[in-house]
């Protein structure tokens, strides 16, 4: 196993395995999974299932789509391609019909990677470093041209406000939808993601970088944990409080699933060696990733229970108490004062960060408008998070 093996591990007949859903003798290009709904790409097809893929449905692309190469899914009606010509391909009808776009104008610009963001459509960064935010009628609500010197090759986001911008010597982070950036220099970065908590994952060629406070404090991963996991994670997926990784050279068999509440790890084992492609856990039910089988004859759709993957690791709550919920003026956070490396962040409902100061255990909110709040507490203990009512 390597260095992906370490600290405590679960019992066998616990653990969690991956399980085929889907294989193909032709090229899937993508894979992406929201709402229980699950979609694969192919050259001129995309291949739908609506349950988490335990059935499947195929829709032929219009005969002038040409280099078909990334999906994503908004919500269980609306569904996004990307291709070299046209640019943007839209169903709003779980795949009966498609519409064409060329959002982007000119011949030269086209789609590197897009994702979902929430509460509008689609966002995506293009091959000359421009940020395009579209909505699901194919509209184009915002550009961003040239945010880059560098070229862009990934986009993830969080919310409606917070992007982030992966480029080939740094990170882009955005928590204003693109108005503003900051831009952090960590090395070649292989894979990106965050979770509702605010955590940032990079892995770089050199080593995994963390920050729990989206994006204002960066951390090598093995320091901050005291643990000892691999250099060579190439990708990774954060859920809930899971951190799901892959490395490609120290064991390509498996995946490694570890609880950012504490120090523990767990391999879960593919039936057979594979390739990793991509892989996804866009929400707290279900994992999918996309392999190249040890034959190299086929792909694989593999699927994990992402609910089991929670059971099988045990979590440590935290002695915290918020009041009053719902709150107007004061919000008074009871037992902080015990975690003295407690990091605490809160988030509006859209997922920006909010600045307020609970040293004391505290804060004033009567300057914050009324709406749904989330507070987090992060510790070496475990990890605390409550939703709250300014009125």
């Amino acid at each position: 196993m390597g260095k992906l093996l370490f600290l405590l591990m679960i019992p066998a007949t616990l653990l969690a395995q991956w399980e085929d859903v889907y294989s193909s003798q032709s090229e899937i290009y993508a894979l992406d999974y929201c709402d229980s709904s699950l979609a694969l790409l192919k050259l001129d097809s995309v291949i739908l299932s609506l349950d988490g893929g335990e059935s499947w449905y195929g829709y032929h692309l219009p005969d002038s789509v040409f280099l078909t190469h990334d999906l994503v899914i908004y919500n269980r009606q609306n569904l996004f391609v990307t291709s070299a010509l046209p640019k943007l391909i839209i169903t709003n009808d779980q795949g009966l019909s498609w519409n064409v776009f060329n959002p982007c104008g000119g011949i030269e610009e086209y789609f590197i990677s897009t994702c979902r963001l929430e509460g509008i459509g689609l966002a995506g960064v293009t091959n000359l470093s421009s940020l395009v935010i579209i909505d699901t009628l194919g509209d184009v609500i915002q550009f961003h041209p040239n945010i880059s010197a560098y070229p862009l090759y990934n986009i993830v986001t969080y919310g409606q406000d917070s992007i982030i911008l992966l480029g080939n010597e740094a990170v882009f982070f955005s928590i204003d939808g693109g108005v503003t950036w900051q831009s952090y220099s960590l090395g070649s970065v292989d894979d990106i993601d965050f979770d509702l908590l605010g955590w940032v994952t990079i892995a770089t060629s050199g080593d995994i970088f963390l920050s729990p406070d989206c994006g204002g404090n960066w951390y090598p991963f093995n320091d901050y944990y005291e643990t000892e996991i691999s250099t060579h994670i190439s990708f990774l997926e954060s859920f809930s409080d899971q951190l799901l990784m892959y490395d490609a050279f120290d064991d390509p068999g498996a995946t490694f699933l570890f609880n950012k509440t504490y120090d523990n790890g767990q391999s879960l084992d593919y039936p057979e060696p594979i390739i990793l492609i991509d892989l996804n856990c866009k929400d707290d039910q279900k994992c999918f990733s996309l392999a190249i089988d040890s034959s190299q004859t086929k792909m694989v759709v593999y699927k994990v229970d992402a609910v089991e993957l929670t059971n099988v690791i045990e979590t440590y709550s935290l002695s915290l108490t918020l009041h009053p919920n719902p709150a107007t003026d004061q919000l008074f956070l009871e037992g902080l004062a015990n975690y003295p490396d407690a990091v605490w962040n809160t988030y509006s409902i859209s997922g920006q960060t909010i600045s307020l100061d609970l040293r004391n255990g505290q804060a004033d909110i009567s300057h914050l408008p009324p709406g749904i709040y989330l507070t987090t507490v992060q510790t070496r203990q475990g990890i605390w998070r409550e939703k709250w009512v300014k009125l």
